[in-house]
């Protein structure tokens, strides 16, 4: 126990101390400014298994992210 404390601290003191260097770096793309598009759909619902749970799905939107 003690020495996963020690190695969380050692990992703390070394995000503190790199916490600005990605910022520097990181290109952020013209599109991600933009809210996603969002268009109303009529599509029949469709059923999902999910560990061993059933779901109806009934989509509502399409949306697309990027243009």
């Amino acid at each position: 126990m003690k020495y996963i404390i020690l190695i969380s601290f050692i990992l703390l003191v070394i995000s503190f101390w790199n916490r600005n260097d990605l910022v520097q770096n990181m290109q952020i793309t013209d599109e991600l400014e933009y809210e996603p598009e969002q268009k109303k759909i009529d599509q029949p619902a469709f059923s999902v298994t999910v560990n061993k749970i059933d779901y109806e799905i009934q989509p509502l939107y399409e949306y697309e992210l990027t243009d």
